[in-house]
């Protein structure tokens, strides 16, 4: 049953709070620092490239990320 209580966060809050620990698991998995703007929430500088991939995966048809573009 639906509370109509407020969330314990902001939305905002809540999704800076769950990058940081994202991009501790990149990090890990590429075995390196890595470098963050998070203006434009990207990687930056050496291997940007390859780091910026693991922020978004291949979603199954019919869903895609079209609506962001």
């Amino acid at each position: 049953m639906p509370s109509r209580k407020e969330p314990i966060c902001d939305v905002e809050i809540g999704h800076r709070s769950i990058t940081v620990a994202h991009l501790g698991v990149i990090s890990v998995r590429m075995k390196q620092a890595l470098k963050w703007n998070p203006d434009k929430e990207e990687f930056t500088g050496d291997n940007a490239k390859e780091a910026n991939q693991w922020l978004v995966r291949e979603q199954r048809k019919p869903y895609n990320y079209g609506f962001i573009a």
